[in-house]
């Protein structure tokens, strides 16, 4: 490179960085106010977390084959919730084995409780001036009297409205873990009923 290219070069790179520091935050405001002080806009309000409410869970006989489970929640206006009702916990006590969520390592336990496992689900319904309600069919007869639990679900993330989603945020972050919001923020809860 000779004296006149690095010249050239030294003065692009010169202009180049006095370009770029004139393009700077530090650079005061018209109103000779330094940036700091004229930087009123506060970020845009993340949603608040919402520590969830499900209540007054219940289930009713309609018809022969038919039950309205129904139940109150805090949740926002159209989220939409599939409910069902098992007996999964009452089954597995019948075996000896915790009524808890999580596999069965004993193959033939297991084989049994997929046997005896009721699991009934209604059409997803939405949340509604703070309530939620749904029709579920039992056209086998297999809801006998007895303990049994009501699982309330959200619906996956992109099923739910635009709105909802703006208000739980990306994967229901803004859904606070606790009772009913496991630790990666789903929403699964079982709810104790009697029929």
């Amino acid at each position: 490179m000779n004296k006149k290219q690095f010249l050239s070069l030294g003065l692009a790179c010169v202009t180049a960085l006095t370009f770029a520091a004139g393009c700077g935050d530090d650079k005061k405001p018209a109103d000779n106010k330094p940036a700091a002080q004229t930087q009123t806009q506060k970020p845009a309000a993340a949603s608040k977390e919402i520590d969830v409410e499900v209540s007054s869970v219940k289930v009713e006989k309609k018809g022969d084959d038919t039950y309205v489970v129904s139940g109150k929640t805090n949740l926002p206006d159209g989220m939409k919730l599939s409910l069902h009702i098992s007996n999964w916990k009452e089954v597995k006590k019948e075996l000896g084995l915790e009524p808890v969520r999580g596999p069965i390592k004993d193959k033939e336990k297991e084989q049994q409780f997929k046997d005896k496992k009721i699991d009934l689900s209604g059409k997803m319904t939405a949340v509604k001036g703070g309530a939620f309600s749904t029709e579920i069919k039992d056209r086998k007869g297999q809801l006998a009297p007895g303990n049994y639990v009501v699982i309330v679900r959200a619906a996956v993330e992109k099923e739910q409205p635009e709105e909802v989603k703006t208000k739980l945020g990306e994967k229901f972050v803004n859904l606070k873990p606790g009772k009913h919001v496991a630790e990666n923020h789903v929403l699964e809860t079982d709810i104790d009923v009697k029929l």
